[in-house]
């Protein structure tokens, strides 16, 4: 869980990145390597960013993980209906994503 403490600070700081109100950032990973980042911007969600910078035989079998923060922390950044279908199209396996209650939930496709 440590390497996913790491990560998730990593996903942080590319929401910090995004220009918007709701601030979200991604990390799409395989094993202990970081693949791509991406972070929500104009109409682009964090998953679609960090999407678009690899190549599908990069993406096959990776996990993602998805935070969104605001002033008191974590929040909710469970993929939207969008996002799920094109992690799904793409190969994502596990999707790691923040709760309201500041913790990392998991969802496997």
């Amino acid at each position: 869980m440590c390497r996913l403490n790491k990560f998730t600070s990593y996903a942080v700081d590319e929401a910090n990145y995004s220009p918007l109100r709701y601030k979200l950032g991604a990390i799409i990973f395989k094993g202990g390597s970081i693949l791509s980042r991406g972070y929500n911007y104009d109409t682009i969600h964090a998953e679609e960013h960090a999407l678009k910078k690899l190549k599908p035989h990069q993406i096959e079998g990776a996990d993602i993980l998805v935070v969104r923060i605001n002033t008191t922390g974590l929040a909710m950044a469970k993929p939207c209906r969008k996002c799920h279908k094109k992690l799904v199209q793409n190969g994502i396996k596990r999707v790691f994503y923040s709760n309201n209650e500041g913790t990392i939930e998991i969802m496997r496709l």
